[in-house]
């Protein structure tokens, strides 16, 4: 059976490949940014397949809707930084644009003409998060947090909790040809992980005891096919069915 990508640029599809060894009652993932649970979702191809996982959200709107049909996950409605608090997040409950950077929510509204509702919202580091919620393996985390990740990244114990892929947002949101890995690379380098490649979203790392996986890296013939269109197969499916209906009633007429 052919995999369903959810994620914007088949996250989920490389790691289906680098981690399909894992079994899926021992597979684990953090995912700071949640946002949907279903679209544009990393790790919706995983919780299918068994898996569970932490889920991160700030934006209550996306909390609740993961709270619904994330029943095996622990879902947080909390911001990851680097210190322990409040901070204000710019919430766009219609979109994943939410951030808690206020020069970035402002040029969202100067440029896309996008409404937030500013929110206060808890913060804590992704290691207390860890060492509350997480089992002793994590084998990916992914960090999609709209320009928040170096932030993120300062609160994370690598040499305590050692995810073995990671998934960072290296580019600034909506400006792809942007880059922004240069404000937190060297901290993941230094940490004892190995750059894996660049998916023109995402830098991928792999920890140096997890080398071996790189082999199976940036591979083309991965036999998948992407939500959007089994959603859309599935609206003509049942568009085609209604018509077929509608024919045999003025048949009958």
């Amino acid at each position: 059976m052919r995999n369903v990508s959810h994620s914007i640029v088949k996250e989920d599809i490389l790691l289906a490949r680098v981690l399909r060894e894992v079994p899926a009652e021992e597979g684990f993932y953090i995912d700071v940014g949640a946002n949907d649970p279903d679209i544009d979702s990393v790790t919706k191809l995983f919780y299918d397949r068994g898996w569970r996982g932490i889920n991160i959200e700030p934006s209550p709107h996306w909390w609740r809707r993961l709270e619904e049909v994330r029943t095996r996950d622990f879902n947080l409605n909390v911001a990851i930084s680097d210190q322990r608090g409040t901070a204000l997040l710019y919430d766009h409950p219609q979109g994943g644009l939410g951030t808690l950077l206020e020069s970035l929510a402002q040029r969202h509204a100067d440029r896309l003409g996008l409404v937030t509702h500013p929110t206060d919202v808890v913060t804590m580091p992704l290691s207390d998060v860890i060492r509350k919620y997480s089992p002793k393996v994590v084998h990916f985390l992914k960090v999609d947090v709209e320009g928040f990740e170096e932030r993120v990244l300062r609160g994370m114990d690598f040499a305590e909790c050692r995810p073995w892929v990671l998934c960072i947002e290296a580019t600034e949101p909506n400006m792809l040809h942007v880059s922004t890995h240069e404000r937190w690379e060297s901290m993941l380098l230094s940490s004892g992980y190995h750059f894996a490649q660049f998916d023109s979203v995402n830098r991928w790392y792999l920890a140096d005891e997890k080398r071996d996986l790189l082999v199976r890296f940036a591979n083309v013939v991965d036999d998948y096919v992407s939500y959007h269109y089994v959603k859309e197969i599935r609206r003509l499916r049942n568009y085609v069915a209604e018509l077929q209906t509608t024919l045999a009633e003025l048949r009958r007429n």
